[in-house]
């Protein structure tokens, strides 16, 4: 095993590694970051044979991968989650656009950057972490920047969720809590290791779904879609 440490939402972690080209897929860590006291954060041998009996390939990609559940686990308990979504910056706030793997996430972003040229920027292109902080809901960035590899700019508090699914119109919904709340929930990146962690993720979800609106895209055509978004937030 080789132990390093990762940097997460201004706390610094302690992994237990498989591979030692496991610690070569993150950031070197902020020095003035807290070290979060205990055990490092490792996966356990029965979840790393499921991943494996699932198709992962055994390497050190797929180690780096499913870290962010475990990760997830481990920022609960400082009111933190990490959620798969693409987390963009415009005007000082944060947008999520949230959506399964494939659904096109990363089209609307570069189409949006290409609408509003130097108006948007990307705070993490695929696993931001989500910090609670009073009744506000800040974006960090995080290590799972996706294929793109898109990152680079700060955190910032929330502005709104942007669900997005394809369908045979391109119109963006706003949505109420109740109509948003199962299509979000399985966005949040966890493992479901106990009653205690999934009643920490529904709180959290609770508190984001009342904090900012939520919309939902339904994208038939790009860019006509992202100009729905256009229209409708960013402008």
């Amino acid at each position: 095993m080789t132990d390093f440490t990762v940097t997460l939402a201004g706390r610094s972690f302690r992994v237990s590694a498989r591979y030692a080209e496991t610690a070569s897929y993150f950031p070197a860590p902020d020095p003035e970051a807290p070290l979060v006291p205990g055990a490092p954060v490792s996966i356990p041998e029965t979840d790393w044979q499921e991943y494996l009996q699932s198709g992962m390939e055994d390497c050190a990609h797929t180690e780096y991968s499913v870290l962010t559940a475990h990760c997830s686990d481990a920022l609960l308990a400082f009111d933190c989650v990490i959620l798969h979504a693409a987390a963009l910056r415009w005007r000082d706030r944060s947008w999520l656009i949230i959506a399964p793997s494939g659904v096109g996430k990363s089209t609307q972003t570069r189409n949006l950057q290409t609408l509003l040229p130097g108006e948007v920027s990307v705070i993490c292109g695929d696993r931001p972490v989500l910090v609670r902080r009073g009744s506000e809901i800040w974006v960090h960035p995080s290590p799972w920047n996706g294929k793109e590899g898109w990152h680079g700019a700060e955190a910032a508090p929330l502005g709104g969720l942007i669900l997005l699914r394809r369908g045979p119109e391109n119109r963006l919904y706003a949505l109420r809590e109740d109509e948003a709340i199962l299509n979000l929930y399985v966005a949040f990146i966890h493992t479901s290791a106990s009653v205690e962690a999934v009643t920490k993720v529904a709180d959290l979800e609770d508190g984001l779904l009342r904090a900012v609106p939520t919309w939902l895209l339904v994208s038939d055509t790009v860019p006509d879609s992202t100009r729905c978004l256009v229209d409708g937030i960013f402008s």
